[in-house]
């Protein structure tokens, strides 16, 4: 609540001065902090503002990372068909076109997220495997941790637990080696 009454200020105050890019941000973090109180309505309202200035900016990486959000909100919503066409059809296309593969992998993951939130741990899982084998070309290791975790959480799901296992041993062994206080103690769990 409170940080929702000094977003609206600091909104406000953005506002005054016309300040464009600021507000783009404050109305991003807004829908956050609406998406954690569960008010989807307003946070879709404001992360659709966020998406407004950075289409009139251009910045296709800007709108992709909105986009992977709408849909995050949207899948909260459990609007889970446009979430994935949200993911599929916007933000990775933008992604792909800003060869911003980083925002890509981490799509893939929201999308992997959105389908294992409905059980269906398969096709989360072909997503996984395509942002581990993009984070591996790329040498962008920033998440792989959280994929492989993903990963043999939902052969686990799935009663795999030789895979499970290994991907679980993969995902600890990573896991030592980031600041993720909450990934190592879910793999250490799982």
């Amino acid at each position: 609540k409170n940080a929702l009454e000094a977003l609206q200020l600091s909104l406000s105050h953005a506002q005054k001065i016309n300040n464009t890019q600021d507000q783009a941000v404050i109305q991003s973090n807004l829908a956050t902090v609406y998406l954690l109180l569960a008010k989807y309505d307003d946070a879709m309202h404001f992360e659709n503002l966020n998406l407004e200035y950075a289409i009139k900016s251009k910045s296709l990486t800007d709108q992709a990372v909105s986009y992977g959000k709408l849909a995050w909100i949207q899948a909260y919503k459990k609007d889970y068909q446009p979430a994935e066409n949200t993911i599929i059809r916007k933000a990775i296309p933008l992604f792909n076109k800003s060869k911003d593969y980083l925002g890509k992998i981490e799509a893939w993951i929201i999308l992997a997220e959105i389908y294992r939130s409905q059980n269906k741990h398969t096709q989360a899982q072909w997503f996984l495997i395509q942002a581990r084998d993009l984070a591996k070309k790329h040498e962008l290791s920033n998440n792989l941790a959280l994929i492989e975790y993903m990963l043999g959480s939902s052969k686990m799901i799935q009663n795999n637990y030789r895979v499970a296992k290994n991907e679980l041993e993969i995902a600890w062994d990573l896991a030592q080696n980031t600041p993720n206080m909450y990934l190592q103690i879910a793999t250490a769990e799982q």
